[in-house]
Formats: C-alpha cells, sequence, structure tokens
C-alpha cells in the first residue's frame, strides 16, 4: 500500500512549485531559534536541539557532530509539547525549530535571544522569500503570519516593520504540501481539498492536530467545497471561524474522521496501515514510506510553509 500513495503537486501549467508558493499560497513558517541565553561550547556539553519529527533525524545530527566538533543532541516531540517546552522550558534546549505562526506567542515572552545576521556567515543567501514574502516583485505575499511579518526585530528582541540587522529566527526550510491518499482506496486521483470532506471518504479521513495547520487544511476543503469563501484564512472574521467550526463539529459527529495526527510519522502509519483513505500529510511523510510521489498543480491544491 505504500507504494500507491501519492501527493498531487505541480506542474502541470509550468508554473513551478517554488513559483506557486511565491505567488499565491498560504504560508505557514519556522524558523531556527536559539533559546534565552546563548550556547557557548566547552566541547563537553552536547548542543540540545527540539523539533518535530520531520526536522529531527538521526543521520544529519551524527554529520553535523563531525562537522562541529561535539555533539548535537536532538529531541523529537509533538507540536503540543513542543510549543510548551520552548515556551516555558526555554533552559531545557539551546535550538528549536520553531513556527512563524507561533511568534505572535514566542517574540513578547523573550523566551529566544535575537540572532544578528551580521553572525549568520549565508544570511545573504537566503531566499527573499522568507525576508519579504515576496520571490519577484509582482508575488503576493501570502495571508496570516508570513514569515517576513514576525521575521525582523530589534537587539531586545521586540517586532519591528521591515529589514533590520536583528531577526526572531533564521528561516531554515520551505515547501509546499497538500493531500495524501492512496488512489486504490479512493479509486483514482483526487482534484482539489474539497475530497477531504467527500462523504464517500466518511470513517477513513485524518486531519492534522496541529490548530494553526488543521484549521487551514480545513479551511482549504471548506472552500474547496462552495461551503464559504474566506476573506484572508490566516485572520479569519468570527462569524468565518463559527462556520468552519460548525462544520467540522457536524462532520466529527457524523463519524467522518479516524484520526486527528500530531506527527509526521503518525501520518504514515495511518496510511500505510489502510486506517485512512486520504489525509492532510507533508512531503517528508510521503518520502519516510517510499512512495511513488508526483506533484502537479491544479486550482486551491497548496498551502505553503517555511521552516
Amino acid at each position: 500500500m505504500a507504494d500507491k500513495v501519492k501527493i498531487e503537486g505541480v506542474t502541470k501549467s509550468g508554473v513551478s512549485r517554488r513559483q506557486f508558493m511565491g505567488t499565491t499560497a498560504k504560508a505557514v513558517a519556522a524558523g531556527t531559534v536559539v533559546a534565552g541565553f546563548p550556547y557557548i561550547s566547552t566541547g563537553n556539553e552536547p548542543l540540545r536541539t527540539i523539533g518535530l519529527g520531520v526536522s529531527i533525524i538521526n543521520d544529519i545530527q551524527t554529520q553535523a557532530s563531525k562537522d562541529l566538533g561535539f555533539e548535537v543532541r536532538g529531541q523529537a516531540l509533538g507540536y503540543g509539547a513542543m510549543f510548551g517546552k520552548m515556551l516555558n522550558q526555554n533552559d531545557q534546549y539551546d535550538i528549536a525549530e520553531g513556527y512563524y505562526n507561533d511568534f505572535d506567542v514566542f517574540i513578547p515572552a523573550k523566551v529566544w535571544h535575537p540572532t544578528d545576521t551580521k553572525r549568520v556567515k549565508e544570511w545573504d543567501s537566503i531566499s527573499d522569500l522568507s525576508k519579504t514574502g515576496r520571490l519577484t516583485p509582482e508575488s503576493n505575499p501570502g495571508d496570516g503570519d508570513a514569515p517576513f511579518r514576525k521575521l525582523w526585530i530589534n537587539e531586545s528582541g521586540d517586532l519591528v516593520d521591515g529589514p533590520s540587522r536583528y531577526v526572531s529566527a533564521v528561516p531554515t526550510w520551505h515547501n509546499a504540501d497538500t493531500l495524501g491518499y492512496n488512489p486504490e482506496e479512493t479509486g483514482g486521483k483526487l482534484e482539489s481539498w474539497a475530497s477531504l470532506f467527500d462523504d464517500k471518504f466518511r470513517g477513513r479521513v485524518a486531519l492534522l492536530n496541529v490548530p494553526q495547520i488543521g484549521v487551514m487544511d480545513a479551511a482549504m476543503g471548506a472552500e474547496a467545497l462552495g461551503l464559504i469563501k474566506f476573506k484572508d484564512k490566516g485572520d479569519m472574521t468570527r462569524q468565518e471561524i463559527d462556520v468552519l467550526i460548525d462544520f467540522l463539529i457536524q462532520k466529527k459527529q457524523d463519524g467522518h474522521f479516524r484520526a486527528f495526527w500530531e506527527t509526521f510519522g503518525q501520518s504514515v502509519n495511518l496510511m500505510v496501515s489502510g486506517e485512512v483513505a486520504v489525509e492532510s500529510m507533508w512531503s517528508p511523510a510521503v518520502t519516510a514510506i517510499r512512495s511513488n510521489s508526483r506533484y502537479r498543480w491544479r486550482p486551491h491544491t497548496f498551502y505553503g510553509y517555511l521552516t
């Protein structure tokens, strides 16, 4: 079954996935942050990192330890546990994978040390997508907490408007995700996010249990169904929230959802075991199960993220 999982992506119309995300996709962002007190290695203590399973990869940490000359020790957490640890236990880690959509909480709390871009050797090599929200002057910067809106801070750690010497986090990676599905179970290709709520998949659908991202998945599906048209999915009105949540509650009561996953490993297990036929899924999950994945662009198919 794992060999049959597909992720629908870019490009049928000559638009690359990178271009598409820069012009039309939602930005769900993240970056590498430094805990409140800068880490100084004596060569004995490990550099402690925390993040989701998608970023805490043993082979990469082993190689980093060799390159740096001291041990890099990572801890993979679920989103809820990671959020709590980043906010309340910043003496328990040195570097964290932070998501820009959480920075409205973390920046005022001053739990992280401002990063001086003058000390980041490859700062100029980082994409303008992170710094300005645009790949080209004509690009749409996207809705919600796009990275560039939460990136720039002053030396004291306060958010500022526009480029400065200091940043809240160093942008690390970006991608664009969509639905994962088993075509043997769905009867063929799925064309849009509306499939997430198709009644024929009742009881075999999984939704991401990270509120800031799972709600975006649900919003994409609801809008594709024609249930509602959002003005800005990243800044929904109270009425829009009520419509969406009422819809989700009804779907849950109808037994539509098989599970709500929190780590990409859980999403892999749900698909490989056959428990779900369709789910919101991150592209590393497809790689993890060695699927025959391919990418084609279609309307309302992607949301973008940056880490």
